[in-house]
């Protein structure tokens, strides 16, 4: 939290930073045979069977995604007795569905009625960036139960992926938006370039260069609409060592660890190096903490893949990251800093660019 003292008035501002629901797994992620819980949307929406590839995977891997909130939901739902609207707190939400913790009576009429509609808006920081809307979505219920801490919590499922819901309602205004500026920014460069077209016989040297740049510019919208990503191949898995530099950063340091590690790659493919440049906040036992606490679940083979190394003195950043590039094992260095948190499939989109030799 950064505290902002001001004479008139004491303000906050706290970061707001994505917290993923609890898992009993540190590495959730991690392709594992013969793990029997699969990294899929346990809902098993419609979506999450459309194509094939790695982008179908990948879309399934983030539908069961799910991150904890807390704001209010207005659920409307149709019943024998008319049109009833109640409310709710939402405790964590996914691209599929929500969990909902509400009234013992409010959660009984949920189950008397197949038609549900919630309206609540997605804040932002609480889901991946583009999710932030206003949501006004029909769900049907798919679980009620009490928690542990004996709250009537019910579990419904979204009729349309929140993805789906943005695309539809956000995707043709933001292109037309994006066609606007374009039109807009291109009519810009060419008024600003038609003067060295008049000027053209004054300094023919200096005027052509400008009309070039301007082209070529331009050249570069035209061309950008026509861009389309290379597909991932999920056959691609070079071996990788990721780096990570660690200097007094003590509140972040775990969870970038399991960030790395937590990919799905390979486990024999990929390697995680943490070098540490003599912390003096605490860094160190908190490294040896999360390495310790992994090294006793063998089933990850962690112990083989995750290492760490304690510089005597402090040396700088470049000095730590040569350390770890001499240490390595794998073909490819990622290096990332000590307080950033990969996603999942970070690596296997990063790797491959490497595919053309």
């Amino acid at each position: 939290m950064v505290k902002q003292n001001d004479a008139s008035n004491a303000k906050e501002i706290q970061d707001v930073l994505l917290t993923q629901s609890h898992d009993r797994r540190l590495l959730d992620r991690v392709p594992l045979p013969d793990a029997g819980r699969k990294n899929t949307d346990r809902r098993k929406t419609a979506t999450a069977s459309k194509g094939d590839g790695f982008a179908a995977y990948e879309t399934e891997m983030y539908l069961g995604l799910r991150y904890a909130v807390d704001y209010p939901v207005l659920i409307t739902c149709k019943g024998v007795g008319g049109i009833r609207a109640m409310q709710a707190k939402a405790v964590n939400i996914s691209s599929s569905g929500i969990l909902l913790k509400l009234f013992e009576e409010d959660a009984a009429a949920l189950t008397r009625t197949d038609k549900v509609n919630l309206k609540f808006e997605i804040l932002p920081g609480t889901m991946p960036e583009g999710y932030e809307m206003k949501v006004n979505i029909a769900a049907h219920l798919v679980r009620t139960f009490t928690s542990d801490k004996g709250d009537v919590q019910c579990g419904l499922q979204f009729e349309e992926t929140l993805a789906e819901y943005s695309n539809k309602h956000k995707g043709r205004y933001m292109l037309s938006l994006a066609a606007f500026w374009l039109f807009m920014v291109s009519l810009v460069v060419i008024l600003m370039r038609s003067e060295s077209v008049l000027y053209f016989k004054f300094n023919k040297t200096l005027y052509l260069y400008s009309i070039i740049t301007a082209i070529f510019l331009l050249s570069r919208y035209l061309f950008a609409m026509f861009y389309k990503p290379v597909p991932v191949d999920r056959n691609f898995t070079p071996s990788v060592s990721i780096i990570i530099p660690c200097f007094n950063e003590v509140k972040w340091i775990q969870r970038t660890i399991l960030g790395c590690l937590n990919q799905d790659y390979p486990v024999d493919k990929l390697e995680v190096i943490v070098v540490d440049d003599c912390s003096t906040d605490g860094s160190r036992e908190k490294i040896k903490e999360i390495v310790e606490k992994l090294h006793s679940n063998d089933k990850y083979q962690v112990e083989d893949r995750l290492r760490y190394f304690l510089q005597p003195v402090n040396k700088g950043k470049r000095e730590v990251m040569a350390v770890g590039a001499k240490v390595a094992k794998n073909d490819l260095l990622v290096f990332v800093d000590s307080d950033s948190f990969l996603e999942p499939f970070a690596i296997i989109n990063l790797v491959q660019p490497f595919k053309d030799s």
